[in-house]
């Protein structure tokens, strides 16, 4: 038995393995960054509604919608809620909610402000709410993995007034949710 031409089916095996660890080293980076995209855009969503919170749940939903639509991201849910008293539904009496704005596009950015249930200003709204918003990034891998849809949560708030009646910066991050939201 002869093993003239071993070596080359070594080589091609050990490039394959290569290959293999390439493409799945590639993909794991596209995922973790779509992720980082993800929280980035629920952050900016979540403070920009905080941010506007005064003029009512359908302005600071829309506004919300607008700044992830930037960042490639597409709002699922958006909230406003008094103190962060939600209810185990993750939503309060009150607020204004919005659901599904915008479209997702081949190229997984989001395009259009979307729709806002509850229009007009909720009661107590102003300084003292928090705003709650659920954001999803579209991840388009590889045949063999699909599309993935990459969800992140973001709180922001109170934004608080002075006696002036300005705005101070929201505050707010993706951790410390509300149990209810989802």
């Amino acid at each position: 038995m002869s093993d003239q031409g071993s070596g080359t089916v070594w080589v091609v095996a050990l490039m394959a393995v290569i290959w293999l660890a390439a493409i799945g080293t590639m993909v794991a980076g596209g995922v973790r960054a779509a992720r980082h995209r993800a929280h980035a855009a629920a952050d900016g969503a979540a403070l920009a509604a905080a941010a506007r919170a005064a003029e009512g749940p359908a302005v600071a939903c829309r506004i919300a919608a607008v700044v992830a639509t930037g960042t490639g991201a597409r709002v699922t849910r958006c909230t406003l809620g008094i103190g962060g008293g939600l209810d185990g539904t993750g939503w309060s009496e009150g607020t204004g909610r919005s659901e599904g704005a915008g479209r997702s596009e081949g190229t997984g950015r989001s395009e259009g402000a979307g729709r806002s249930e509850g229009a007009g200003r909720s009661k107590g709204a102003g300084s003292g709410q928090t705003a709650y918003v659920s954001v999803v990034v579209i991840y388009r891998g590889p045949a063999w993995l699909g599309t993935l849809r990459i969800p992140a949560l973001a709180r922001a708030g109170p934004a608080m007034t002075d006696p002036s009646g300005h705005a101070s910066p929201p505050t707010g991050g993706s951790g410390d949710l509300p149990s209810g939201f989802p």
